[in-house]
């Protein structure tokens, strides 16, 4: 994962020690300008520093930003350059620098090349420093963390939790690492919740964090009352003595819990839905569930919840089960039994190789169905020896995959009967100014048009990545001869 090159945290110490005292920077900062007031100055030094889904953690329907033009990567560019204004404005004159000193605080990385015991030295003396002067030090101003490692050990483990303790008013943590399943040291975890339970908002542990880890974060997570925004991945299951120690702590409430991702490659998640499935969660609305190959006794969770869910992301479901013999009975596995449990949904979100399954139970409320992995590699373009447009053979059999997955899904998704509020259907990482830069077979070209017009046709907008409709320009699309084709079995 490509970071943003900020300064070393070995640096933070002695960049700490210039600051001013808050009661200072009140004195300085009435002479920032003779027309605008400390406070203005200070707000317009917060917009121009903005880093745009930073630590917002509102609700967001996935149909409202991409991916592609500004999901984590153009987080980061903005991050960089937000970053070096924020410098530029500590070295316009002391009385900026003692108003936009602690915004260069609010983003931290800890990164494998860097000391992190380092950094937390260098915020615990800032924090007695300053406290004796009526500040908190600079971990103070801190909103969001990122932490990523190859591998867990307990001394990375300790340092984290040294710098998280630190940053009260911390809104957002990520935590990682390389390895499939990382092993978080339980300190950090612990940290999380007994320093800045009251501010988090997002907590995000995009490794597996292990199965004891887990079961504290559950027992402690009733502490962190404002949580909106919570990302899982789960590769191992809990076992008696997990469940038994879950189970102690009776009931918890997340009363502001909008979102819950788990990430399960290869893996059946089902044991922590069944943990979720007790949770009080009066405002959830979205569920996503990536990677998983099954979800065998997911039903207490889509009994409990589904009624609140308005936005569902799914892979796999599962094999559905024989047809009920009574008609009042609901099914338990299977996309039959995810649709009806979630009576309300209005946005779904398959992955496109599995939706021609996945979608054919159908829901009277869908509005929007989104579909993922249909991203077409740069570099397909070659040609050959007699100057014609060839495509590799790897990204031949690639969109050969892709549009059999579409002819698969399209028929389906489009039906009425299935899908009578069905408005628009969206390929969540198509970008459509890469079809006309790279080649195409014609018989893949029709099957384009022909979808094209059939959606205009039904009056259901098929949309790229960004939400813009779809067409096909032939005279821009590049074409590849029938004496240009290789011999393939199905050239389609």
């Amino acid at each position: 994962m490509e970071v943003p090159v900020l300064p070393s945290p070995l640096c933070l110490a002695s960049a700490i020690v210039p600051l001013p005292a808050p009661d200072v920077v009140g004195k300085v900062g009435k002479d920032a300008s003779p027309r605008l007031p400390t406070e203005l100055w200070r707000e317009i030094f917060v917009h121009a520093t903005r880093v745009v889904g930073g630590y917002d953690t509102s609700y967001e329907s996935p149909f409202e930003k991409s991916e592609i033009s500004n999901g984590y990567a153009y987080f980061l560019r903005q991050l960089k350059e937000n970053h070096r204004t924020k410098q530029a404005l500590c070295l316009v004159s002391k009385t900026w620098r003692a108003l936009a000193f602690d915004l260069i605080f609010e983003y931290l990385f800890l990164q494998e090349a860097y000391d992190w015991s380092k950094l937390a030295e260098a915020l615990e003396e800032s924090k007695l420093k300053q406290r004796g002067r009526g500040g908190h030090g600079m971990g103070w101003y801190c909103k969001r963390i990122e932490i990523y490692t190859h591998s867990w050990t307990q001394e990375l483990g300790v340092a984290a939790a040294r710098v998280v303790r630190c940053c009260p008013n911390l809104r957002v943590l990520a935590v990682g690492a390389l390895e499939e399943t990382g092993g978080v040291p339980v300190e950090l975890i612990q940290a999380v919740f007994e320093s800045c339970p009251g501010a988090i908002r997002s907590l995000d542990w995009t490794c597996d964090i292990g199965a004891d880890q887990t079961t504290e974060m559950f027992c402690l997570i009733s502490k962190a009352a404002k949580l909106q925004s919570l990302f899982l991945c789960v590769q191992q299951d809990l076992d008696a003595s997990h469940a038994e120690k879950i189970d102690a702590i009776g009931s918890l409430t997340l009363p502001e819990l909008h979102t819950i991702e788990l990430v399960s490659p290869e893996f059946d998640p089902s044991d922590v839905l069944l943990v979720m499935a007790a949770w009080k969660l009066p405002g959830l609305r979205q569920l996503v569930l990536c990677g998983q190959t099954d979800l065998s006794f997911a039903h207490c969770f889509f009994e409990a919840h589904g009624p609140s869910l308005s936005t569902l992301e799914f892979d796999y479901a599962g094999e559905s089960d024989p047809e009920p013999a009574f008609q009042s009975v609901l099914p338990q596995r299977g996309p039959e039994m995810l649709f009806a449990h979630c009576p309300n949904l209005t946005e779904l979100i398959l992955q496109a190789h599995w939706a021609s399954s996945q979608a054919l139970p159908g829901h009277p409320k869908i509005e929007r169905i989104g579909l993922r992995g249909l991203h077409l590699h740069a570099g397909s373009q070659t040609r050959n020896r007699g100057g014609g447009l060839a495509l590799r053979p790897e990204h031949d059999a690639e969109q050969r995959a892709i549009l059999q997955a579409l002819r698969a899904a399209f028929p389906i998704l489009v039906d009425r009967a299935r899908f009578p509020s069905i408005k628009s259907v969206r390929l969540l990482d198509f970008d459509q100014s890469r079809f006309r830069s790279i080649p195409w077979r014609a018989s893949r070209v029709a099957h384009w048009a022909f979808w094209v017009k059939r959606f205009e046709r039904l009056g259901i907008r098929l949309e790229d990545h960004a939400g813009d409709l779809i067409e096909v320009i032939f005279r821009e699309v590049n074409v590849l001869l029938p004496e240009d084709e290789e011999p393939y079995v199905l050239q389609s």
